[in-house]
């Protein structure tokens, strides 16, 4: 993600397009068996995560170029101007270029089954000391582990859920139920302000 959040800060500070291509059938493929090397044109960024590519760089037609290329070589589709890409949700103004990842927060209030909750004005509780060995144990930790990674990928484009991610991460390996409260606390809190 650090990547993809770097090239996007070069592009949007020199005003380069983002352009994002999908591989159709990526998983029907089998392996490959020899190493495959490709040579962007200059100026040209390339980042690919799974089957999504974004592209991005300082001349327009050697991009054209690059996309046709892959086209010619691969099952692809052009998706056009980046606008969703791993769960971020790219918005364009006069300012720049701007991430959110409010479908992402909805599907993780979802998973928690929090949709009907009140929502809360800090994402822990004031004053309160989580411990490993307080507590009974979680008979199944697998929706722990769910909602704990995701809060992880969503501290990309919420910062000020950080530090609130790292106490309750301490406790992956022997969760307990008040951690899992302590989860939950976390997603009220993105709950009262997730349409911001």
């Amino acid at each position: 993600m650090t990547t993809v959040q770097t090239i996007m800060v070069i592009a949007t500070s020199q005003n380069w397009p983002l352009h994002q291509m999908d591989v159709k059938n990526v998983f029907l493929h089998s392996d490959l068996k020899e190493d495959i090397y490709i040579k962007p044109p200059w100026f040209v960024l390339i980042t690919y995560i799974r089957y999504d590519i974004i592209i991005t760089g300082t001349d327009s037609s050697l991009i054209t170029s690059l996309q046709q290329q892959l086209k010619d070589s691969f099952h692809m589709k052009d998706l056009g101007t980046l606008t969703y890409f791993l769960g971020l949700e790219v918005h364009y103004n006069s300012l720049g270029v701007f991430l959110n990842q409010e479908k992402y927060t909805q599907d993780l209030i979802a998973l928690a089954g929090l949709q009907e909750s009140s929502s809360v004005n800090t994402p822990l509780e004031l004053n309160v000391k989580y411990c490993r060995a307080k507590g009974d144990l979680l008979h199944d930790p697998t929706l722990y582990w769910q909602l704990v990674g995701s809060l992880n990928y969503l501290t990309t484009t919420w910062p000020n859920i950080s530090f609130s991610f790292q106490q309750v991460g301490q406790f992956m390996q022997v969760p307990r139920h008040l951690h899992l409260v302590a989860v939950r606390r976390i997603i009220r809190y993105l709950l009262g302000t997730s349409t911001r």
